[in-house]
């Protein structure tokens, strides 16, 4: 897989943002104590928050070389990075945007308790095999909260 590189700059500071991932066809990965999980073919969205900066912690997610800490690194591992949603501010709203997203048509929460072991979320990763679905959930975000989007320079094209 490539190394990513981001068009245009991530902000430098603190807020919350969506990884874009497509994952070809089905695939098992192992995470951390939750062990085995098996990952649907399609879209997937996760949803975190960076209040130290998104461009640090965005250009971590984007790395291939690196330390496998949270439970997206593992995911990460066979699920390629397409795009990026991210919303500057100090305001904590990643699990807003969790809820948000459960509840929009064509987006289902995985699942296993992925990535939302610092909250009361059952989850932050959500599923959908159909590309309209991903589209909408960013056009609903981008209604709420001003959203830039990132699209990844690479051999493999984003939502569009």
């Amino acid at each position: 897989m490539n190394n990513p590189v981001f068009a245009p700059a991530l902000p430098p500071e603190g807020g919350v943002y969506v990884l874009v991932l497509r994952l070809p066809e089905s695939a098992c990965v192992t995470v951390g104590r939750l062990g085995a999980c098996a990952l649907p073919a399609g879209w997937l969205l996760y949803v975190g928050s960076a209040m130290n900066g998104l461009a640090g912690r965005i250009g971590r997610h984007a790395r291939a070389n690196k330390r496998l800490h949270w439970h997206i690194d593992h995911v990460l591992q066979v699920a390629p990075l397409q795009e990026v949603w991210c919303h500057v501010g100090l305001e904590r709203l990643e699990c807003d945007w969790a809820r948000l997203l459960a509840a929009q048509p064509g987006l289902a929460l995985y699942p296993r308790p992925l990535g939302a072991s610092d909250c009361a979320c059952f989850t932050h990763l959500l599923c959908s095999p159909e590309t309209v679905a991903v589209k909408e959930a960013f056009q609903m975000l981008q209604q709420r909260w001003p959203c830039q989007r990132h699209v990844l320079w690479t051999d493999t094209a984003g939502l569009d």
